[in-house]
This record gives structure tokens, C-alpha cells and sequence, in this order.
């Protein structure tokens, strides 16, 4: 970060892979991440959503090239303690790639106020989260899910939710109706999320140009 004149830069974070969106929310800057893309990572959880204390003068260390997932597990023979790493918000099956974040301070619609939106790229060569946009709402003990895209099936979709505290080694959404080729937007990849001050909900398809 620095200051709007250029002045005083000062890194914050280290540890990340691919980090490929940024957003405030709730006083902290989240960050996308995405993992190592070999087919060896196929079903594990490397893509991860990362939150920074702002107001914590601690520099995070978020693992890679030392460690990957959620706890942190040794990948990379080096002199680094992968307990000292700071673990992940959220982690995805690898391969969902992480791209978009976006968050409206002002937004006072029910559906968009107060939530983190997040845009999943996906890859086509597997079927796993992707392709999808979701938001993402923090109550005092579970983060709440739901997903806007895609939604051919309200009922398979939805809301879900789960505790912290609890571990994140869970798929947010229903992989064999959601995300096998051709479901949804597949295998076209999304790029970014923006609210407009109507409060309407864009996001960049590749192949395809913005839906609303």
C-alpha cells in the first residue's frame, strides 16, 4: 500500500500465488488466491479467499511456495515454518480460481448490503466450483453463502452456510449439477463483478460480454 501521492509504500501481505482481486470489507482487505494448477492438486483445496487486518502491524505470510491449503501443509522443501503461515479465510477445490471481489459500502438493498461478491473463473478441464458468482455474509458464528449464478435449479442451490471454527474442507456448491461442462455459464470464464448505484449486479463473461 501507499499513500495516494505514491509516497511511502509498504508491502502487507507475502505468501500469495495469484492474487487477482482485492476488496474492503468490513474494515479488512480481502484477497483471491488461486493454487498451483497441476492435475496432482485435483481436489484438494488450494484456492483460497484471504482476509488482512489492516490495523494489524504483524506482516501476514499466507504460505506459498512453502505451504498450501488450509492448514498450511508443508509443499516445498525449504528453511520455513508452515506453522508460522497465516491460514486462509476460505479455501475452494483447486481449479475454481478465485478472480473477483467486489463490495458496495453504500448499497442498501437486502440482497447486496453488507456482502462480499465473488466472482469463481473455474477451469475447464476439470468439473469443480467455477463458473459462478456468489456472495458472501459474516454473522457472528457462520459465513452464509449464496449463489447467484449459476441457478438453473433454485432448490439445488440456494443458501448454505457453515461454522467457523469448523473447517472449510467442504464444496460451497453442488458439483455434479453446477459444475460440469456445459452447466451454466461453462466453459466460458468470468472476469469481474460491479454494482451500479441502482444497485443492479454486473459481471464480464469471456466469449459471451455483461450480464446483468
Amino acid at each position: 500500500r501507499m499513500n495516494l501521492d505514491g509516497s511511502e509504500p509498504g508491502v502487507i501481505a507475502r505468501g500469495l500465488r495469484y492474487p487477482a482481486a482485492l476488496a474492503i470489507y468490513r474494515g479488512d482487505l480481502w484477497v483471491t488466491d488461486s493454487g498451483k494448477d497441476s492435475w496432482q492438486s485435483s481436489g484438494n483445496y488450494y484456492d483460497e479467499i484471504n482476509r488482512i487486518d489492516l490495523d494489524n502491524d504483524d506482516l501476514p505470510h499466507f504460505g506459498f511456495p512453502y505451504c498450501a491449503g488450509e492448514e498450511n501443509t508443508p509443499d516445498l522443501i525449504a528453511d520455513f515454518d508452515c506453522a508460522t503461515a497465516t491460514p486462509p479465510e476460505i479455501t475452494l477445490v483447486s481449479g475454481s480460481n478465485p478472480i473477483a471481489l467486489y463490495h458496495n459500502p453504500d448499497a442498501t438493498s437486502p440482497l447486496i448490503a453488507d456482502r462480499l461478491w465473488i466472482g469463481l473463473s473455474g477451469r475447464i478441464e476439470q468439473s469443480m466450483p467455477g463458473f459462478a458468482v456468489f456472495s458472501l455474509n459474516i454473522t457472528e458464528t457462520t459465513y452464509i453463502i449464496e449463489q447467484l449464478v449459476p441457478l438453473e435449479n433454485p432448490a439445488a442451490y440456494g443458501q448454505q452456510s457453515w461454522e467457523q471454527n469448523t473447517g472449510y474442507d467442504i464444496q460451497l456448491f453442488n458439483s455434479s449439477s453446477v459444475n460440469m461442462i456445459g452447466a451454466g455459464i461453462a466453459p466460458h470464464h468470468i472476469f469481474d463483478i460491479a454494482i451500479s448505484d441502482e444497485e443492479w449486479i454486473y459481471f464480464s463473461v469471456q466469449g459471451r460480454g455483461i450480464y446483468v
